[in-house]
């Protein structure tokens, strides 16, 4: 893309970027989440034994909920996908 170039991105793919990212922010030993096709949680990694799936979970699907309240559309792009800190 040259600097002078613009990018129109969609609002619901800014709200997901945002969630997302921030649950990274605030959980540094989460290593990745699965969403399956009905955007139920369907895997956590984490890099802490200490530290309970489940309660890294329910703040995914918190954050996943609001999300889609707040864009509705963002439910597509999200389907089936796993979001990782970084890839190796």
């Amino acid at each position: 893309m040259r600097p002078t170039e613009t990018r129109t991105r969609r609002p619901e793919f800014e709200a997901a970027a945002i969630r997302i990212e921030t649950l990274f922010r605030r959980h540094p030993q989460l290593s990745g989440f699965t969403l399956d096709a009905q955007l139920c949680i369907e895997d956590v990694a984490l890099d802490s034994p200490w530290l309970a799936a489940s309660a890294v979970g329910g703040e995914i699907a918190q954050a996943m909920h609001e999300l889609l309240d707040e864009a509705p559309a963002a439910a597509d792009w999200l389907r089936g996908r796993t979001f990782v800190r970084t890839l190796h």
